[in-house]
């Protein structure tokens, strides 16, 4: 007989924001390049100008991004992971950190419900960089739409879930939050919170616990399900 989890009290949930804390979204006009008042650093805005003054004639932008690239700033790790994507970075990174198929029509209308209406933007400047551009209700609500179709069965996207793991060698709970903590968080997600996810592939919709079985269909639908938990977090809004 399968047993029950106990659900836990709110207050204990690893991922919960505390109250004077900020939706991660909310506050996140960083860029690389910048500080988190959207500021460049100054020595990388000096090594640009100087890479553009460098050729003959001047303006070398491929001389530009390689000093902006290679800089100190750019590596920093204060900056890494602060950068808010916008819905198309969004989508296609989360369909490519799945390998998933998609075939590329079924990420319009997401991108669309995200707040980005491709090729419509009437500025020549480029879609906005700062995070509170991309942190409406609307669009968050459906960048967790977009996670939990990854998750399900939509039409014209899907994943290779049972063969990504199989050739990794993945098949317990802890084994498979293990892996797509480093695959999408670097291993950045706390014990507390793999202790969470691994208790949540564990138990079906039921709150049942639920035995793993690599190759069965429960264990795909648990999978999937979780990763789309994990795609769903704040952590996976940034790069």
């Amino acid at each position: 007989m399968p047993s029950t989890w106990p659900a836990p009290p709110v207050s204990e949930c690893p991922f919960a924001l505390p109250r004077e804390q900020k939706h991660p979204l909310s506050n996140c006009d960083t860029q690389v390049v910048g500080s988190q008042e959207n500021r460049l650093d100054p020595a990388v805005v000096a090594e640009a100008i100087a890479a553009w003054n460098s050729t003959t004639p001047k303006g070398n932008i491929r001389n530009v991004v390689e000093a902006i690239l290679t800089s100190d700033s750019f590596f920093d790790p204060e900056y890494y992971r602060t950068k808010v994507k916008d819905p198309g970075e969004f989508g296609n990174s989360s369909a490519r950190a799945l390998e998933a198929t998609i075939d590329g029509f079924d990420v319009i209308e997401p991108t669309f419900n995200m707040d980005m209406h491709l090729f419509t933007r009437d500025d020549p400047d480029g879609w906005p960089e700062g995070g509170t551009d991309w942190s409406s209700v609307g669009g968050v609500m459906y960048r967790i739409r977009f996670t939990q179709s990854l998750g399900g069965t939509a039409d014209g996207i899907s994943w290779p879930t049972q063969a990504l793991l199989a050739d990794n060698g993945v098949a317990s709970a802890e084994e498979i939050i293990g892996f797509f903590n480093d695959l999408l968080f670097d291993g950045s997600l706390t014990t507390s919170q793999e202790q969470m996810l691994v208790r949540y592939v564990e138990t079906n919709s039921r709150h049942l616990r639920v035995v793993l079985v690599p190759g069965s269909v429960i264990y795909e639908l648990q999978v999937r399900s979780v990763v789309a938990l994990m795609l769903s977090l704040p952590q996976w809004n940034f790069q």
